[in-house]
């Protein structure tokens, strides 16, 4: 009788042994079942790179890669596929050319995300343009270059400045015109290309900054403009400490100009400048640093102290020759109107430019005899400017001056061998018993010489209730009472006004502006020896009838004055002193108390001048 088990229904020796196994890998996964299971890496993510015919009529575009992110491959050639009527041009990662352009063998670099190439087709036998990039004044770098050819109507991506630079500006873009009135481009603006080559310009926009330039005993200072400034001003000092800085303006009055030139400097020290413009009342500093520099003896360059009219000057006479010095003989050939120039808001004048008898100075005139009246004239002087040693300007020097305004003249007389009023508004002056004197002068080629007989009667003059009075004025005499100018009687309540150096003795010296209605009377005047005989002096008056204010200039510079009766500081004048009546300029209406000496280039307006007209009016050499 057989076994139950037979040998058809036993296991085989195989799978015996596998039993065995699992059981023991069983009992060993028990034994370690507090440990943690081998920990996988998970795999790098990939992208992939497509190529796209984009409206290819024949072949199959390049096969696709996979690649993982910044892994780096070369863009595939088309020469596996063609269009009719087309040539191939590349690819680029917008199908309209608009984005990223990459040619054959090109390297690209894999981004986080699929990529796709469309191929760029250019119609066969069609005109193709170019866009070329120029630095316009680069001091380094390379310009970006576009190798592509564009067919009219192409979209053309501008490219970025790349390694361009230019030593003091920043880059500010593109443009179809070097000068920036043509279209301007930002980088990666797109445009559609038109039928002709494009070139494009790089623009620069200067950073704010100050620069210097060392001089014989003075230092010439240029800067960007500060928007919306009316006027700057200019500190200087031998330390770099703003706060005890010395104002320029101090000296030379308003600044209006983006250039000034500090003088009287000492030659070896350094000196530390700073500029700010004036936007209202508020001061904006240029830099907010300071610039050195060193002023020598053996530099050459222009005495601006001796330039004729000084710069920044005001209310200069409209036949002005403009008279620039130098600290050496200049070479007579590099004289000429290419290396002077005028220019009004940017367009030249014509002039006439010669050396001076001296050897040593540029005289400038204008071709029409006059300059423009109330207009801001730029000179400028090139380093073509070249002294008889070779020796040539660091940079071209400017300065600017302000033509006299004739209607805001109520008369002016500069008494050139004759007593006409230049402005055209005001009489003609009677002179009686006066002379042209061709030595002492200030304005033209003569003044007016008078003495104690002389008369100067502008009729009945009205001088309104605003107006100011401006002359130069050379003292000879030691009498009791000099007249500037006056319109009432001798007494201190007649009614007038009448300005005179009063010198009872050699003591006083004050000069007195005295006002009354015919009744009473008020006099201000200066300190003591106030004047100085035998000296040429500029003096201002400037009378406001409305508020019964005056204020007196010596020299340009507001002088301190005190009533007559207190002695204490004081401005206030009558405000109803007689007005439009007879008006002389060398005695009281009495016919005495006269002035004797020189006057020249005598002027009346018809406001209140500002103390910084007065004092570059005064500074006008």
């Amino acid at each position: 009788m057989k076994s139950h088990y037979d040998t058809n229904h036993r296991p085989s020796r195989l799978a015996r042994v596998s039993a065995l196994l699992l059981t023991a890998g069983a009992l060993l996964v028990g034994c370690n079942s507090g440990s943690s299971p081998s920990s996988v890496p998970p795999p790098t993510p990939t992208f992939t790179l497509s190529y796209d015919g984009n409206g290819n009529t024949s072949g199959t575009a390049p096969s696709s890669e996979t690649l993982a992110n910044g892994e780096v491959t070369v863009v595939a050639s088309g020469s596996g596929i063609a269009r009719s009527g087309f040539t191939f041009d590349g690819w680029n990662t917008a199908s309209g050319g608009s984005g990223t352009a990459y040619m054959q063998g090109d390297s690209l670099t894999m981004g986080s995300a699929d990529l796709t190439l469309y191929a760029q087709w250019e119609a066969a036998g069609a005109t193709t343009y170019s866009v070329s990039y120029l630095g316009n004044g680069n001091t380094g770098g390379v310009v970006p270059v576009d190798s592509a050819s564009y067919v009219t109507g192409a979209t053309v991506t501008v490219l970025p400045e790349g390694s361009l630079v230019r030593s003091g500006y920043a880059f500010g873009g593109w443009n179809t015109v070097a000068n920036g009135t043509g279209t301007a481009y930002a980088a990666s603006a797109t445009f559609a290309m038109g039928s002709a080559n494009v070139s494009l310009h790089a623009q620069w926009t200067q950073l704010p900054s100050v620069t210097l330039n060392a001089g014989d005993t003075q230092l010439a200072a240029s800067w960007t403009a500060v928007g919306g400034a009316a006027d700057y001003r200019v500190y200087f000092n031998t330390v770099d400490n703003v706060g005890t800085a010395t104002l320029w303006n101090s000296t030379v009055g308003t600044i209006t100009a983006q250039s000034a030139t500090i003088t009287g400097l000492t030659n070896g020290t350094p000196y530390f400048v700073w500029v700010s413009g004036m936007v209202g009342v508020t001061e904006t500093f240029v830099s907010s640093t300071s610039v050195t520099a060193t002023p020598s003896g053996g530099i050459f360059s222009p005495q601006v102290g001796t330039i004729e009219p000084g710069e920044n000057a005001l209310e200069v006479a409209l036949d002005k020759m403009v008279v620039v010095t130098f600290n050496q003989s200049l070479q007579g050939s590099s004289v000429n109107d290419t290396n002077v120039t005028v220019t009004v808001g940017g367009s030249p004048v014509a002039i006439v430019v010669a050396l001076g008898s001296g050897g040593d100075a540029i005289e400038v005139t204008p071709q029409a005899g006059t300059w423009a009246q109330a207009t801001m004239h730029t000179v400028t002087i090139g380093t073509g400017v070249t002294s008889v040693s070779s020796a040539s300007l660091a940079s071209p020097y400017s300065f600017s001056f302000t033509t006299l305004d004739n209607a805001a003249l109520r008369g002016r007389w500069v008494f050139n061998n004759s007593s006409v009023d230049v402005s055209g508004n005001g009489p003609a002056a009677t002179v009686t018993g006066g002379t042209y004197d061709s030595v002492s002068l200030h304005e033209g080629t003569h003044s007016l010489a008078l003495n104690s007989g002389s008369v100067v009667d502008l009729g009945t003059f009205d001088l309104g209730n605003q107006f100011s009075y401006t002359a130069w004025v050379n003292v000879t005499s030691t009498s009791s009472i000099l007249t500037l100018f006056g319109n009432g009687v001798a007494g201190f309540s007649t009614d007038g006004i009448k300005v005179f150096v009063n010198e009872w003795g050699t003591s006083n010296r004050r000069i007195v502006i005295e006002s009354g209605n015919g009744s009473a009377g008020k006099q201000i005047w200066t300190d003591p020896n106030f004047v100085t005989f035998g000296a040429w002096f500029h003096v201002a008056v400037t009378i406001d009838r409305t508020l019964g204010e005056a204020y007196l200039y010596f020299n340009g510079e507001q002088a301190d004055t005190y009533d007559s009766g207190t002695s204490l500081a004081s401005n206030l004048i009558r405000d109803d002193f007689g007005n439009n009546q007879q008006l002389y300029l060398n005695q009281f209406p009495g016919g005495n108390f006269h002035f004797v000496g020189n006057q020249d280039d005598v002027r009346f307006y018809n406001r209140v001048l500002t103390a910084n007209e007065i004092r570059n009016i005064a500074n006008e050499n």
